[in-house]
């Protein structure tokens, strides 16, 4: 196995260990571009990660200039919405509820806006801290 070392640790670890005046707002919007593009590309291709938050995006990068400064990680809990059943519930378990869209706390329908509303509370997060 192979992986890719991301130096910055996640954006979690970002947020609690780098100050305002090494992560600027101009970082932190691309930083959360580059995560949006990472979820788009998914739910593009039928895939739903379901456990979007801070620790599964990992930062490679706090320059500017890079193309891709941040990319999206833990694919475990993902699932292809083709195969998944039309009543689709979460498995007991799986996502973390800080993130989790009402409706999937309840064990109710879900869909490919879960992983939208989990991502919104990681952008708040990133853009207050």
């Amino acid at each position: 196995m192979v992986t890719e070392f991301a130096q910055y640790g996640s954006l979690q670890d970002s947020m609690k260990h780098k100050t305002t005046e090494e992560v600027n707002n101009p970082m932190r919007i691309k930083l959360m571009y580059d995560a949006a593009k990472k979820l788009e590309y998914l739910h593009n291709n039928g895939i739903l990660h379901r456990d979007i938050k801070p620790d599964n995006f990992l930062v490679f990068s706090l320059e500017s200039e890079i193309d891709v400064n941040a990319k999206l990680t833990d694919f475990g809990s993902s699932r292809n919405v083709n195969m998944m059943m039309t009543n689709m519930t979460f498995t007991k378990g799986i996502g973390t509820p800080t993130y989790m869209v009402p409706e999937v706390l309840k064990q109710e329908k879900y869909k490919k806006s879960a992983d939208i509303y989990s991502f919104a509370i990681t952008m708040y997060e990133c853009f207050i801290w």
